[in-house]
């Protein structure tokens, strides 16, 4: 894909109907996603299952670091509990005996 190329195609739903063997091995072979319209609007996203699980992976890494971000920004202000303190609520939360 080139740096000016949107990582999609667009068709309508009824070319897809017709030539949808052809599509899904393009979609394969690219990793591009293909945008189906319906009477010319974009209604629906189909992609190739590894790009799927590709972009379930980026996603999963951005909510991560999100939230450790977070967290250090916590614990920057000081906001943050011991760990202690977090293991002894939810021993408490979740009715697990204290260990000796």
């Amino acid at each position: 894909m080139t740096r000016n190329e949107k990582p999609y195609k667009t068709c309508n739903l009824v070319y897809f109907q017709q030539n949808t063997d052809r599509l899904i091995e393009q979609l394969k072979a690219s990793g591009r996603s293909l945008v189906l319209t319906v009477d010319g609007q974009p209604k629906v996203v189909v992609q190739d299952l590894a790009a799927y699980q590709r972009m379930c992976q980026i996603v999963e890494h951005a909510e991560a670091t999100m939230g450790i971000r977070k967290g250090l920004a916590s614990m920057k202000q000081g906001s943050g509990i011991l760990l202690s303190d977090a293991v002894e609520s939810l021993r408490r939360k979740h009715y697990i005996a204290q260990q000796n």
